[in-house]
């Protein structure tokens, strides 16, 4: 069946889709209608919800707002981490943008915290970050093999711009040509790659990204965090010499594991896929990549099983399955092997022996593999007791009564933990009036809740802020807080210290809290 989407007035964007509605596919990479195994994101989960594996034919919306609306409420809906989301004001979808969230000053918080976290390891494990380019000329897509084997899920994107009737061929040359937004970023990290030659001691390269990617998934599929059209992902491409692999791959899940265990994921495996039928390459290559990757699952210590003959044509991949609290697993992170991306875009590597050019192996690498997923699983982990370190409700001031002189300390202290106070930013010399904002200050998340130790109290408590503070008369005139703090993960309780603190000494305590990491 052929589905046209209808346009919108002013739409910079036209797109179609050919393939049939069928079973949602296990692989992250294995993209209906025909096995689509090019590609280095882990956006799918694995499995889908029994729900959205077999659906109808959609039909052609007689108002696309009312048929997006219906959708995508009826799906959202059906999950618990939107329901969550909504009582944390995290995200919320909208029909004008099916499946691709609008992330609340709450979800902002944690999706730039995930981010901040990440790049923090990327100094650790030597990655660079690089930028690239969203939308890219489709004859980038071919070179890649991306348009023959992902067309489908590309979004195309056309000129909105008239050309003047006068107009020499010169001057429109190239403006006719077709473009798409970039599904996933390696072909773009290649290109960086190739921009520059490269000598054998330079390897591995590793480029990092953070980037917003586009796939087109069909309508009814969507569902809330876990299935959009538009993602974010933290892709990684290692340039290495093959007798790197090894290094590289153990390197990459000792990564992986750092950071899962920073959110108590310890519950995941390994699951090694190898040479399919349609492989590409010699038996000898894969057959050496295999025994590399099996070489650093078994120096993980961590519990793997072998998925024969369903590797990627261009190479032998390992999938991150996570068990989340209900049981149900998700793939999640992902570290593939890649010989053909080199081949197509002619990457080479300067070798010991002078004049001789050898092709780099590519591996794909991501870690938490769609953001947007990995804050749908922690949102149902942790629901309304985030750690400290990446809640969105970190503080939260009770003030006693409205009274000014209450009212004014309040703000002192919002301001001395929020960062926004005349001690954070720095005066321009010469500019009177003009200040700047102090870089490398830790700030926190603070919100002052309704007056009244009652009322404001439950609410904050009820509201999941890992800190409450009640201001009063005492506290005003002291230059201290009274302060409760969360402990015991999900299931614990307040713990109120004993004494009033100095605003000072507090933030000290909430310093020390963010860099434990803690969820206890």
């Amino acid at each position: 069946m052929r589905r046209i989407k209808p346009s919108t007035v002013a739409s910079i964007s036209r797109y179609y889709r050919t393939s049939p509605i069928a079973a949602l596919r296990r692989s992250p990479c294995l993209l209906l209608p025909r096995n689509r195994h090019y590609c280095s994101s882990p956006h799918d989960s694995t499995p889908h919800p029994p729900s959205f594996q077999d659906g109808p034919t959609p039909t052609a919306p007689t108002t696309p707002v009312a048929s997006n609306t219906n959708t995508t409420t009826t799906n959202i809906n059906k999950t618990l981490h939107h329901s969550l989301a909504t009582q944390l004001d995290i995200y919320d979808i909208h029909p004008y943008s099916p499946g691709s969230p609008l992330f609340l000053p709450n979800g902002a918080r944690i999706f730039n915290r995930l981010i901040e976290f990440l790049r923090a390891q990327y100094a650790l494990y030597g990655y660079e970050e690089v930028i690239t380019p969203m939308i890219y000329k489709d004859k980038l897509w071919e070179q890649s093999g991306h348009l023959k084997n992902f067309r489908d899920d590309m979004f195309k994107v056309i000129s909105g711009k008239k050309q003047p009737q006068n107009a020499t061929s010169t001057e429109t040359e190239g403006d006719a040509e077709e473009y798409s937004l970039k599904p996933m970023n390696c072909p773009g990290h290649c290109l960086l790659y190739k921009m520059r030659n490269h000598g054998y001691t330079e390897l591995p390269i590793r480029f990092a990204e953070f980037a917003s990617l586009h796939r087109d998934e069909i309508k009814s599929a969507l569902t809330g965090l876990t299935r959009v059209r538009r993602f974010h992902q933290d892709d990684a491409h290692i340039f290495c010499r093959p007798d790197q692999i090894a290094q590289e791959i153990s390197s990459t899940l000792e990564m992986i594991d750092t950071v899962y265990s920073t959110f108590a994921l310890t519950s995941y495996k390994f699951v090694l896929s190898t040479r399919p039928a349609n492989f590409i390459g010699t038996v000898e290559e894969w057959d050496e990549a295999e025994t590399a990757l099996k070489w650093s699952l078994e120096k993980s210590n961590k519990e793997w099983s072998l998925n024969p003959g369903d590797g990627a044509f261009y190479g032998p991949k390992i999938d991150i399955i996570l068990t989340d609290s209900t049981g149900k697993e998700h793939q999640t992170a992902t570290v593939q092997l890649d010989f053909q991306l080199p081949q197509n875009f002619e990457l080479g590597y300067q070798t010991a022996e002078s004049g001789v050019l050898a092709k780099p192996v590519i591996i794909h690498r991501a870690v938490f593999g769609s953001l947007e997923r990995f804050m749908a699983l922690l949102i149902e982990r942790y629901g309304k007791r985030w750690p400290f370190w990446i809640s969105p409700r970190q503080v939260a001031i009770v003030p006693v009564n409205s009274s000014e002189e209450i009212m004014q300390y309040v703000r002192e202290v919002r301001e001395r933990l929020a960062g926004v106070g005349d001690s954070f930013c720095v005066p321009q010399e010469g500019d009177v009036g003009m200040r700047r904002q102090e870089l490398g200050k830790r700030t926190f998340v603070v919100d002052v809740e309704p007056a009244g130790v009652g009322k404001g109290l439950k609410l904050a408590k009820e509201k999941g802020y890992n800190v409450v503070l009640v201001i009063g008369n005492n506290e005003a005139k002291t230059g201290t807080v009274t302060c409760d703090i969360w402990r015991g993960g999900k299931s614990g309780m307040y713990a109120r210290a004993e004494t009033p603190i100095k605003v000072e000494e507090l933030y000290e305590l909430l310093v020390k809290m963010e860099r434990e990491y803690r969820y206890d």
